[in-house]
C-alpha cells in the first residue's frame, strides 16, 4: 500500500495544515506520569474534511528540554505519523553536529518508500522550551481550540517578589 493510499488520498501537507479541533484530552487536566515522562494524549477532528488525528505530548521529568509533540493521522488503513516537534535531547553517543543537539522537527516526506519513519529532521529556532514548542506545534498543525485545553501555555507569569 502506498503512502497516498494510507493517507486516504490526502497529502501530508494537507493533513498537517487542515484546521483541527480537540474533542478529547487524556488526562482531562494536567499530564500523567509514565515512567520518566509526563504525557498527555489529544484526539482531534478536522473541521473541513473527514479526518481524525491524534497528538501526544510528552516531557522528561528530569530533563525539561527532552520532549516530543507528535501528530498522527488516523485513516481507514491505520495510523501514520506526520510530524514531530522535539526538544534538544543529545546523548553522549551522538555526534556534536547531530540534530538531537538542537530543537528540531521531524517530518514524514512522501519520497521515502516506507513511511512512519519521520526520517527527515531539521533544526529549528521557532521554539526554545517546552511551552513555546507546544504553542508553536499547535499553531503549525492548525489546532483551533488548544488554548482552552492548555490555558497556561500562552499566559505570561510575572514574579513581582523583591529579591
Amino acid at each position: 500500500m502506498s503512502l497516498k493510499e494510507k493517507l486516504d488520498g490526502f497529502s501530508i501537507q494537507e493533513l498537517i495544515e487542515t484546521e483541527k479541533m480537540i474533542y478529547q484530552k487524556s488526562p482531562k487536566t494536567g499530564m500523567r506520569q509514565e515512567y520518566s515522562h509526563n504525557r498527555v494524549e489529544l484526539d482531534l477532528k478536522a473541521t473541513s474534511i473527514d479526518a481524525k488525528f491524534s497528538v501526544y505530548i510528552r516531557q522528561n521529568v528530569n530533563h525539561i528540554h527532552n520532549f516530543s509533540i507528535g501528530l498522527d493521522y488516523i485513516g481507514k488503513s491505520g495510523r501514520v505519523q506526520l510530524i514531530r516537534f522535539n526538544g534538544a535531547h543529545k546523548t553522549v553517543n551522538d555526534a556534536i553536529d547531530n540534530h538531537h543537539y538542537n530543537f528540531h522537527i521531524h517530518r514524514e516526506i512522501e519520497e521515502y518508500e516506507g513511511f512512519n519513519k519521520l526520517a527527515h529532521a531539521e533544526n529549528t529556532t521557532e521554539y526554545n522550551d517546552f511551552e513555546s514548542a507546544v504553542s508553536f506545534a499547535m499553531n503549525k498543525i492548525n489546532v483551533q481550540n488548544y488554548s482552552s485545553f492548555f490555558p497556561e501555555i500562552d499566559q505570561i507569569t510575572l514574579n513581582w517578589e523583591d529579591h
